[in-house]
């Protein structure tokens, strides 16, 4: 299957997720970095060395001049390669679904950060409002050229199945934080309002983690 070159997320600056790399970081790794547009941004807000990772070597072309250093291919093929103990912070935008043992790469990065460093990783929300519409009401499942279906997704988390992937990859939770919050209707706030809450985490599309090596 080719690589789609017109995805809208090759070109995203991500402000979002750029709020939660610490300040003090000066090695960030920007794993999926697209045409690089959030290693811009993040080199605009602090003086950071930024390396980027992209498997799209057209959309990679891009990046370069965003990037200090560049390397092209898959992160799964490539980690090995990249310094122990050389990042403040690594950065995963909508990465790890796209991966088939993302829980041995995230073992990998442990190795990869310096002592007190972090990883922020951006991960769809299977249990996203929109999708369990489709799903409960509709009886629908059909994936899509982006999203939470995106056809080039291989695997699916919750909020919940976030936390127990890191925890078990010997990872220490900081925050995980919803992003992107749809408006829901009235109906829904009741709904949840009743259920204590149950539906809090199917209003994000993508939920961000924040994550440290265990002590």
């Amino acid at each position: 299957m080719g690589l789609d070159t017109d995805k809208n997320y090759y070109h995203h600056d991500r402000t979002e997720v750029l709020a939660h790399v610490p300040l003090s970081a000066s090695r960030v790794l920007d794993v999926g970095c697209g045409a690089g547009l959030f290693a811009a941004a993040l080199k605009q807000q602090q003086k950071a060395e930024v390396w980027g990772v992209e498997l799209n070597a057209v959309i990679a072309e891009q990046a370069r001049g965003n990037v200090d250093r560049l390397l092209i291919g898959d992160v799964t093929a490539l980690v090995d390669g990249l310094p122990d103990d050389h990042f403040d912070c690594i950065v995963c935008n909508d990465v790890l679904e796209h991966i088939y043992d993302p829980a041995a790469l995230l073992c990998k990065f442990k190795l990869k950060l310096k002592k007190h460093g972090v990883l922020i990783c951006s991960i769809p929300n299977i249990r996203f409002i929109r999708v369990l519409k489709d799903l409960l009401l509709k009886k629908k499942w059909e994936y899509t050229d982006s999203g939470i279906l995106d056809i080039t997704h291989v695997r699916f988390f919750t909020q919940t199945s976030m936390a127990n992937m890191f925890r078990r990859s010997g990872y220490q939770v900081v925050e995980i934080v919803g992003l992107n919050p749809r408006k829901m209707s009235l109906g829904f706030f009741i709904l949840n309002l009743i259920s204590g809450g149950f539906l809090d985490d199917t209003r994000f599309p993508q939920f961000l983690c924040t994550v440290r090596p265990g002590q």
